[in-house]
C-alpha cells in the first residue's frame, strides 16, 4: 500500500507538472528537497520516474526546509516530496498554504525518532553510552544529523 501511495503521489506530481515550464518541446520541472537521506532518495526516486517515464527533465534544487517552502509558495520550485507532515513542517503548511497546493502523503505511518539494529541490546539512549554498545556504532547516532553520543 505504501508502494502504491508513493506511486500515486508520482503521478500527481506529473499532472501538477503539466502547468509546468516547456521549453520547446522539452518539458521541465522543478523539485525542492532538504538534504535529509530520505528527501535525498525520495527526490530522486520522483525524478527518475519524471524523466524516465514520463520525458520531463528534472532540475533538483537542494535547499533548506524554510527556503523550499517559500520556493513552492513563490513559484521558484514547482514541487517537491520532502514535506514532513503534520509536525515537522506544520508552521510551512500554515504560512505558505494559501500558496501552495497539498498533493497529500507519498508515506503513511512514518515515524520521527530513534531506532538502533536489532543486534543491539539498548533500550534507552543511556544506553547506548555504555561502551560495548556505543563502540559498536562508533560512539554516533547516526541519521539525518550526526549526534556524538559520550
Amino acid at each position: 500500500m505504501k508502494k502504491f501511495g508513493f506511486i500515486l503521489s508520482i503521478i500527481v506530481l506529473a499532472l501538477l507538472a503539466a502547468g509546468c515550464s516547456v521549453k520547446g518541446e522539452e518539458k521541465q520541472i522543478k523539485l525542492a528537497y532538504v538534504a535529509w537521506d530520505s528527501e535525498i532518495a525520495s527526490t530522486n526516486v520522483a525524478k527518475y520516474v519524471l524523466e524516465s517515464k514520463l520525458n520531463y527533465k528534472v532540475d533538483l534544487l537542494q535547499v533548506d526546509a524554510g527556503p523550499m517552502w517559500a520556493g513552492i509558495a513563490d513559484g521558484s520550485a514547482d514541487g517537491m516530496v520532502a514535506a514532513w507532515l503534520p509536525t515537522t513542517h506544520a508552521s510551512y503548511l500554515e504560512k505558505y498554504s494559501p500558496n501552495i497546493e497539498d498533493l497529500g502523503p507519498n508515506l503513511n505511518g512514518t515515524k520521527i525518532g530513534l531506532v538502533v539494529p536489532s543486534y543491539m541490546d539498548a533500550a534507552s539512549i543511556e544506553d547506548l553510552q555504555k561502551d560495548e554498545l556505543g563502540s559498536q556504532v562508533g560512539n554516533q547516532i547516526i541519521g539525518m544529523n550526526l549526534v556524538p553520543v559520550l
